[in-house]
């Protein structure tokens, strides 16, 4: 089942790059072991596999992607990622209300871009690869100058130009789908108190439902269970903190809303394969 999340305000917040009003910029896939949690941003994205191979999860299905295929994630959509292998991405996220302004105000409303690649890459597709690769080959340089700033600006209006080919009628409104109403409560919820303790029973009491509808429910429209999503947007926050902050690992785990460090290090290692003091310890030397 598809949801998609049109008014949340826990949604991830992305900033352009290069003073340019989309975001473009690759990734690769070093640290292989890395899960980016379920999420959601107004952004729509694009997601091209240079190399290697990337597994994409949008609404509860997985697509793996591999060298040359694509996959695009409409606006408020649910999805995660990780990389089951060492891989090389190009990433590219357009502002909604930017995107509305150059292909149309019946984005989201009428019509969608289904653009999926990843069982089969045809001769259709081929000239939208070559596109993406001479995207990537722009976005890679560093400190882009004015020209090149130009030069990149052009191809993503021919992208999107290109993507156009792509999309699809809408023929049902998802806001009054009753699973996008308690998708969003659901997700929204969850995000806002992770780092309180919080139990099924605790959310579904504060929804008004009896733990074992709220269970069904959650596995049913979100792919995943409540268990499974909490732990997932508590390691994100670890994982961001033990990279990016000098708070002791205990510091963390309790921020993170783990009720031990132990808990978090057993999922951590379940998750990353790999343990908080040493995912640490290699990122002070790179």
């Amino acid at each position: 089942m598809s949801i998609s999340l049109l008014e949340n305000p826990q949604h991830e917040l992305i900033q352009s790059n290069y003073g340019l009003p989309f975001k473009s910029f690759t990734f690769r896939g070093i640290d292989s072991d890395k899960k980016i949690p379920l999420h959601w941003h107004n952004h729509i994205e694009l997601l091209f596999c240079l190399e290697g191979s990337l597994s994409v999860v949008v609404s509860g299905h997985t697509f793996l992607l591999h060298e040359n295929s694509v996959i695009l994630i409409n606006s408020n959509t649910i999805h995660a990622s990780y990389s089951p292998t060492m891989n090389h991405v190009l990433c590219i996220q357009f502002p909604l209300a930017w995107l509305r302004t150059q292909i149309g105000q019946g984005y989201g409303q009428k019509w969608l871009i289904k653009l999926n690649s990843s069982n089969e890459i045809t001769a259709y597709d081929q000239p939208l690869i070559d596109k993406l690769l001479k995207i990537t080959a722009v976005t890679e340089r560093q400190n882009l100058n004015v020209m090149e700033k130009l030069e990149l600006h052009g191809q993503i209006f021919l992208l999107l130009k290109m993507l156009m080919s792509y999309t699809i009628p809408v023929t049902k409104n998802t806001t009054e789908d009753p699973a996008f109403l308690f998708g969003t409560e659901m997700v929204s919820y969850i995000n806002a108190h992770f780092q309180n303790k919080l139990s099924l029973q605790d959310v579904s009491h504060h929804f008004g439902y009896s733990s074992e509808y709220y269970s069904r429910s959650f596995k049913k429209i979100l792919g995943i269970n409540f268990k499974e999503l909490l732990t997932s947007i508590r390691l994100n926050y670890a994982y961001d903190k033990i990279i990016n902050s000098n708070d002791t690992l205990e510091e963390i785990a309790l921020a993170a809303g783990f009720s031990t460090y132990r808990n978090m290090y057993n999922s951590f290692v379940k998750s990353y394969h790999t343990t908080p003091s040493q995912l640490r310890a290699k990122e002070k030397f790179k």
